[in-house]
């Protein structure tokens, strides 16, 4: 069993890393399931009531009643096709209770949609009205949660539906119509209850599984790093290692309320990780003795076996290679971070074993990490507020997020309707659909626009892919069928990648379609290019021209939630080193601004592509700094907790220096915000100050938590720029041109400041103006005022 066993997993294992708990996995499978389950629900359904089927008699030969029950059948499908794609795409609730009722809602919406639809098919002019504003109705419903927008989608689902089916329907009919609708939501439902029932164990068991698998890889990538030191390996480490974190927050979200150690452990094991991979990448730029190279190869492949002896002695053995060595480029604390990170890497793991997964063993834990069926919310969140900033109306005039959507929608449906329908009468729709896709999932100007590019792309790879295959299979319906079910598959499970697959699968299995209706012509599937870059055009323009949400506002707002995390979380430290008593929860201020800096990574992602030359560069650079910053504030997590409070001197030092930071933080934030005139106040002086108050142990604590505010302050030093705030040394007095730099960078190198890591990593956020910690020390970082000089 031992060698299957292997196979198996070297299957599973890049699945599991790729596919964080299985989710698009699942996702994929039960849509499809749901496609085949009701479409043997509804073949039984009119085999044995032979519903809308018309009977041979004198005017109804053998061949036209078979051609009309084909059709008939084809049209059932389809309606209930479309249905259980949206349940198996949009219903992820965490409770079966919750699953239930939203399928069971199905019916509810459709119905009437449907009804409209076949009431004014006849009507053209109409008809062709009614889609933009049916249409915006449900992409304003989004402000009202997510069954909500399931039932805007639904709605237009059902209307369109409708339209396509008045010629060979009539109103009378919807009783058949509602009867197959309920058949196909009890075939969901059953569905739901007996195979895709929502487990949290399984879900925790198959993320566990992901977040292992993840970090195999990062430390796979690490020893290419090691052996390889690239721009390459350098960017596939930062992005396996904001995978790694993902992972983490995902489990994060699904642990229990009182599982404050599990909580705890998790965040301790993907920060010791994430450091091994950071210590390692920076010890690898310099010149490695050969020894040296060889205990720091050993210790890293020591990490994937979870063993605590190995990997203690696998940091004994770096730190008396590296410690002592005249290696350029690193001073001599970075050998031992490394080994502290290995060492912390194997507690945390026999820790988390050890824990008890369905009561958490206590504890209390408030995470900052939310999801949205089952995801990360990415752009959603600070997008939504980026639209009420007064900047992002028109003069005073201010607009929601969905309010903006809906009316861009309404508008780009519009033009796609005229021009579409100009191109082609029978087929416009298409063009109505290219347009709408374009608001579903995104929220501003940068996503809308690769997502519309992403439509006309996956279908002209789908009009290739399709017609190959038709032409190979031929009219053999089986065969089709189940092309056409793959081709779902497909485009669900790789949706979350990259839309492109998805309208690749849809392209792919719409042609197979077609070929049943005998429809099926290479110009049919060139009409759907042509519609489907008017609909994709006519977003592009929308967006760009009426009340857009650009990329800069929001992006704005993701970095000014990374610094009100920051500032919560030095106030919170700062309470904790310099108050025995204090209570603080620092493990939940590092989610929190893991939260607030995947916000930042998810408005920065579709930037790249974009942009180029200067632009690239500096978007770059500045995803560097802000992850540099996120670092830098996650081992403050960790170190502080760890050290006792100082005391005397030290601990009156220390609050002049974090009241410095918090000053200068508050100013960055008003540069963010668009003011004019901020000055960044270096504070690496004051840091200094409180490390000559300390003992001269480099492995303490506190000189480390002190290190990590000295190196976070010349991270937030080298976000200024980008925003206009000019810098000042504390030390020098020194005045600094707010011009951001030209080439990707770290943060600044200043006095008391090792640059140990450029952000080579990161992810999401919260609070500066509401504070943190105990409410008389943030009262009194609030109120006090810090004058240089």
């Amino acid at each position: 069993m031992a060698p299957l066993r292997r196979a198996v997993q070297r299957i599973v294992d890049p699945l599991a890393r790729t596919d964080p708990g299985f989710a698009r996995l699942l996702s994929a499978v039960r849509a499809v399931a749901g496609v085949v389950a009701v479409m043997g629900a509804e073949i039984l359904l009119l085999d044995t009531t032979g519903a809308l089927q018309v009977s041979v008699g004198p005017q109804v030969t053998a061949p036209q009643a078979g051609a009309q029950h084909h059709q008939v059948l084809v049209i059932a499908i389809l309606l209930n096709g479309v249905i259980a794609m949206v349940s198996g795409l949009s219903i992820n609730d965490a409770t079966l209770r919750q699953q239930v009722v939203n399928v069971s809602l199905l019916p509810v919406f459709v119905l009437p949609a449907l009804t409209l639809g076949l009431a004014i098919g006849g009507y053209r002019g109409w008809a062709l009205a009614s889609f933009p504003l049916v249409l915006a109705g449900g992409g304003y419903l989004r402000r009202f949660g997510p069954r909500a927008a399931t039932a805007g989608s639904l709605l237009f689902i059902g209307e369109f539906i409708g339209f396509l089916l008045h010629g060979s329907l009539a109103v009378g009919d919807i009783g058949w119509l509602a009867a197959e609708v309920a058949v196909a939501t009890a075939v969901l439902i059953a569905l739901r209850v007996a195979i895709f029932r929502p487990d949290r164990r399984r879900t925790l068991r198959w993320l566990r599984r992901s977040l292992q698998a993840r970090i195999a890889r990062v430390i796979e990538v690490a020893l290419d790093y090691l052996e390889h030191p690239s721009a390459t390996n350098q960017r596939r480490l930062a992005s396996n290692l904001a995978h790694l974190t993902e992972t983490a927050m995902l489990i994060d979200a699904q642990l229990p309320p009182d599982g404050g150690p599990l909580h705890q452990c998790l965040f301790d094991m993907e920060l010791a990780v994430t450091n091994i991979a950071r210590f390692t990448q920076f010890m690898a730029d310099g010149e490695l003795p050969r020894p040296a190279y060889v205990a720091l190869r050993r210790a890293l492949l020591a990490v994937p076996d979870n063993d605590v002896v190995a990997l203690g002695g696998a940091a004994d053995e770096v730190l008396e290679q590296l410690q002592h060595s005249a290696t350029r480029g690193f001073d001599r604390i970075v050998p031992r971070r490394f080994a502290s990170s290995l060492r912390a890497y194997g507690q945390a793991q026999t820790v988390w074993e050890g824990l008890d997964w369905d009561t958490g063993d206590g504890g209390t834990f408030v995470s900052a990490v939310t999801v949205n069926s089952g995801w990360l919310p990415g752009s959603a969140a600070v997008s939504a507020e980026a639209a009420k900033e007064e900047h992002a109306g028109v003069g005073r005039f201010q607009l929601a997020l969905d309010l903006r959507t809906a009316i861009q929608m309404g508008v780009s449906v519009g033009v796609a309707v005229v021009v579409g329908d100009a191109i082609s009468p029978r087929r416009f729709y298409w063009a109505v659909l290219a347009a709408s896709v374009a608001f579903i999932g995104t929220n501003y100007v940068a996503e809308q626009v690769r997502k519309a590019m992403h439509r006309v792309a996956g279908t002209l790879a789908g009009i290739v892919v399709g017609s190959g295959l038709v032409r190979l299979i031929g009219s053999r319906t089986a065969l089709s069928l189940a092309v056409a079910l793959v081709a779902i598959f497909f485009g669900v499970y790789f949706f979350r990648i990259s839309y492109s697959f998805m309208v690749v699968g849809v392209t792919v299995a719409i042609s197979q379609v077609y070929v049943e209706l005998d429809e099926y012509s290479v110009h049919l599937l060139l009409v759907r290019l042509a519609e489907t870059a008017v609909g994709s055009a006519a977003a592009l323009a929308v967006v760009t021209l009426v009340f857009p949400l650009r990329r800069s506002q929001v992006l704005q707002v993701a970095i000014a939630g990374q610094l009100r995390a920051i500032d919560h979380l030095i106030g919170d430290v700062t309470e904790h080193l310099t108050d025995p008593h204090a209570q603080e929860q620092l493990r939940t201020d590092g989610r929190e601004l893991d939260a607030a800096h995947h916000a930042v990574l998810s408005t920065l992602a579709p930037l790249r592509w974009a942009t180029l030359g200067d632009v690239n560069r500096r978007l770059v650079a500045l995803r560097a700094a802000a992850t540099a910053a996120r670092n830098y504030g996650r081992n403050l997590v960790a170190d502080a907790g760890a050290a006792v409070s100082l005391d005397g001197q030290a601990a009156d030092d220390l609050f002049l220096a974090t009241t410095a930071m918090t000053n200068s933080l508050q100013a960055l934030a008003a540069a963010v915000a668009g003011e004019s005139g901020c000055t960044y106040v270096r504070s690496g002086a004051l840091f200094e100050q409180v490390q000559a108050d300390l003992s001269n142990d480099q492995s303490d604590p506190r000189a480390l938590a002190v290190r990590d505010l000295t190196l976070l302050d010349g991270a937030l030093a080298s976000l200024a720029p980008y925003f206009g705030c000019a810098l000042v040394g504390l030390d020098t007095g020194e005045e600094h041109p707010g011009q951001p730099p030209r080439r990707q960078s770290g943060p600044p190198a200043g006095k008391g400041h090792q640059p140990i890591d450029s952000g080579r990593v990161g992810p999401e956020g919260a609070h500066l103006a509401k504070g943190g910690g105990g409410a008389v020390l943030r009262r009194q970082l609030r109120n006090l005022t810090f004058e240089l000089g």
